[in-house]
């Protein structure tokens, strides 16, 4: 999510091109306070609550006490793990702890989590489903390496779980795979808005969830508006 010195503006953008509800995920309990702070008329901002792979070493400090609060909350991520960023063993074990520790409390609920995934898409999916949880997103899912990831994709599916599409499907020949792949029933939108995002030079912003949709229509050869309809059906799914 950008910074509040801008997010009125973003909303507002997002609003006028039709956006009605926001998963805004979390990082840490940092960005989590943040999305707690905004407030829009338009657009129903959802927070989810977690400590990011990225952050879960130098912030394991933060893991109590955002386990104890995920009690509270509907929406659970972004977490999981990322073993292509980081390589370092130690780095690997603080993931693994964090993200154990925080599917736990949802483990029977119908929380809704949102996962990250790279570069240890099977281990992740055999965590996972080592749990009971009942509403999953892959979000971001990087079919990048043509093997392993895609190779996944039957089992996401079989599981009932979701896939989120950005806007790079416009471009990607990888992520337009992805959604060949993945019936659109499982699909969702999504634009991971942060600072270091980009799409074709672009600054990642919600109101670009256009180019998911358009890019899906193309993919699945319905017209834009079905799209939307059935996305907007599979998001109510996920997060109620």
């Amino acid at each position: 999510m950008h910074t509040l010195n801008n997010v009125e503006s973003v909303l507002k953008e997002a609003y006028a091109a039709g956006v009605g509800k926001i998963v805004a995920v979390s990082m840490d309990l940092a960005s989590y306070e943040k999305t707690l702070a905004i407030r829009s008329n338009q657009v129903q901002i959802i927070p989810s609550l977690g400590l990011h792979p990225w952050n879960a070493y130098t912030q394991s400090n933060e893991l109590e006490d955002i386990v104890a609060r995920i009690k509270d909350v509907s929406c659970v991520g972004e977490i999981g793990l990322d073993y292509l960023t980081f390589k370092n063993p130690e780095e690997h074990r603080a993931q693994l702890r964090a993200f154990n520790a925080q599917l736990a409390p949802c483990e029977g609920t119908s929380k809704a989590v949102n996962i990250h995934s790279v570069g240890a898409e099977r281990e992740v999916i055999e965590i996972l489903t080592s749990y009971n949880l009942k509403r999953v997103n892959m979000h971001w899912y990087d079919p990048s390496e043509l093997g392993e990831p895609l190779a996944l994709v039957p089992r996401i599916v079989d599981l009932g779980w979701f896939v989120s599409i950005t806007p790079n499907i416009a471009t990607s020949k990888n992520v337009q795979e992805l959604a060949r792949m993945v019936p659109i029933e499982n699909l969702i939108t999504e634009t991971d808005t942060h600072s270091n995002v980009k799409y074709n030079g672009v600054q990642s912003s919600p109101k670009m969830i256009a180019l998911s949709i358009e890019g899906i229509s193309k993919i699945k050869r319905i017209t834009p508006s079905e799209v939307e309809a059935v996305v907007a059906h599979n998001f109510e799914r996920l997060v109620g």
